[in-house]
């Protein structure tokens, strides 16, 4: 039913799956110490001050769109990784399925 060379992607994909979940859970784990740090010990770059002047006022700003989009980021690659888990698994079945049938 599937080549050998489908097969080995399949199995490579699942390798990879098994290393890449826990390390994008340590990559949310290590954005919200970063974030948690900054905070207290940076507290100018995630409030705004409006009596400074125009780019320092928009510094916040953007550092907080950055973080929030790289939490974003994170949370988009994880959710991709368990769909993915999902179909390899649906394929692993399939394999079995054929491997007792043939």
């Amino acid at each position: 039913m599937l080549t050998e060379e489908e097969k080995k992607f399949i199995e490579n994909r699942i390798r990879i799956q098994k290393i890449a979940i826990p390390i994008v859970l340590f990559l949310i784990f290590i954005w919200v110490a970063v974030y948690i740090f900054i905070i207290f010990n940076y507290p100018e770059l995630v409030k705004i001050d409006q009596s400074k002047s125009m780019p320092l006022k928009l510094l916040p700003v953007f550092f907080n769109l950055f973080m929030i989009v790289l939490l974003i980021m994170f949370i988009f690659m994880l959710v991709f990784l368990k769909v993915e888990r999902e179909y390899l698994s649906i394929i692993g079945k399939i394999i079995e399925k054929a491997r007792r049938g043939a």
